[in-house]
């Protein structure tokens, strides 16, 4: 269960690391402040989606075992 609290602890922090890029990008008007911010909201929603695959793995395995 603690597993479960730190994992989902780690994604709401991606998501707010996701919303700050996007904001930052929106209201600047640097091209590079554009680029890097694109970059990090890039990483940011492949860390989400890997987290989910994960769980998925962790909630079949578990599954499996029962």
């Amino acid at each position: 269960m603690k597993k479960l609290i730190l994992d989902v602890l780690i994604f709401i922090v991606d998501l707010i690391l996701f919303l700050y890029f996007t904001k930052v990008s929106l209201h600047t008007t640097d091209m590079t402040t554009r680029l890097i911010c694109c970059v990090a909201m890039t990483y940011e929603i492949y860390l989400m989606r890997r987290f989910f695959k994960a769980l998925k793995l962790k909630f079949r395995h578990e599954k499996d075992l029962k």
